[in-house]
């Protein structure tokens, strides 16, 4: 896979084995199929990876996003606070809170799932060749 990502996605590749005389029949039956399995194999899990990192994304954007909103709204009914002492650090503790909250998510849909769809990219750039 390493070698693979060294290459630009739209480039083709090919994969040559040296092989005694002997075995070259049998391989030429066996490996192309055993390639393509695994970069079968590899695609699928990352296609996995993918979903089950943007479900999470989804989840943890509601969960953010209500407590937010739940920050925000205890931020408007304790105003009354502002002009109190330390009343105006607590409200800005429930803003900052309330926005830490959408880091995680934030994170995914910006920047987790790039890796994950670049990785389903090159697992699916396998192919067949003769062995020569």
């Amino acid at each position: 896979m390493d070698s693979v990502r060294a290459f630009p996605l739209k480039s083709r590749l090919k994969l040559i084995f040296y092989l005694p005389p002997e075995h070259q029949e049998q391989a030429a039956k066996v490996i192309p199929y055993a390639i393509d399995n695994f970069f079968d194999f590899r695609a699928s899990m990352a296609s996995r990876e993918l979903y089950s990192t943007l479900r999470e994304g989804r989840v943890a954007l509601a969960l953010g996003f209500t407590f937010l909103v739940g920050c925000l709204s205890l931020r408007s009914i304790l105003g009354f606070l502002e002009n109190k002492p330390f009343g105006s650090s607590i409200l800005e503790g429930l803003n900052i809170v309330g926005w830490v909250a959408m880091w995680r998510p934030t994170q995914i849909f910006l920047y987790d799932w790039w890796s994950l769809y670049r990785k389903k990219k090159y697992s699916r750039k396998s192919g067949t060749y003769p062995l020569k």
